[in-house]
């Protein structure tokens, strides 16, 4: 079990996040062993209008992926590095927004799509759409 930082995660602005908690579970899940002190780092997410939401992991290179509400932009870092680049730009495939982010042990990155209804399937090495869903219309009763 990972020790919970003494001290909050803090937002920097509207645009910076602080992923103190996040990032002891990754460098955890991942058994990351490198010089970084996991309960302590903090990683901003570039943009004006950042809205984080879920965390996935690829257990087998440490980067992390991260999911924006406002646009569906998908952010990845890894625990061994400071920076955090747009993997996926928002609005991309129909996915205008990321209320869940998850990655399987095949490599393979599973977005949420929220208001959309879509979930979206990517893959992590290279960015490409494996699979999407497709919207269904609510069955009115």
């Amino acid at each position: 079990m990972l020790p919970i930082p003494r001290t909050q995660p803090t937002l920097r602005s509207r645009t910076k996040v602080a992923a103190v908690a996040a990032v002891a579970v990754i460098a955890g899940a991942t058994g990351c062993t490198g010089s970084r002190d996991a309960t302590s780092q903090t990683y901003d997410l570039p943009g004006e209008t950042v809205f984080p939401e879920g965390i996935g992991v690829d257990k087998s290179t440490g980067d992390f992926f991260v999911g924006s509400t406002s646009d569906g932009t998908i952010y990845r870092g890894n625990v061994d590095r400071d920076d955090v680049d747009v993997f996926l730009p928002g609005g991309e495939d129909g996915r205008t927004a990321a209320t869940g982010v998850k990655v399987d042990n095949q490599g393979r990155l599973w977005v949420a799509g929220r208001d959309t209804g879509r979930a979206f399937v990517y893959d992590v090495a290279t960015g490409d759409v494996v699979r999407r869903s497709r919207r269904q219309r609510p069955t009115v009763r």
